[in-house]
């Protein structure tokens, strides 16, 4: 834990989606009650838009706009 793996891992699944699917808007489905997930969402700019109550799970997402700096290798969270 607090070692940077999970967020390293959601950047390089956004690089890659954009990269190879050319895919600029992403969703996360987290259950409620894994805070530290959800907090590591919000900081990566991830916004909540719905709660699943059946699925005891909260929805994010985020969007790569025109104007945000895009690297090859890396995007820029």
């Amino acid at each position: 834990r607090g070692k940077g793996f999970a967020k390293e891992a959601i950047k390089l699944m956004i690089n890659f989606g954009y990269q190879h699917y050319k895919r600029n808007k992403f969703i996360a489905k987290i259950k409620n009650n894994n805070v530290s997930s959800l907090t590591l969402f919000q900081k990566l700019g991830f916004k909540p838009f719905k709660e699943a109550s059946v699925f005891s799970e909260i929805h994010l997402d985020f969007e790569l706009k025109n104007s945000e700096h895009i690297e090859e290798t890396e995007v820029i969270l």
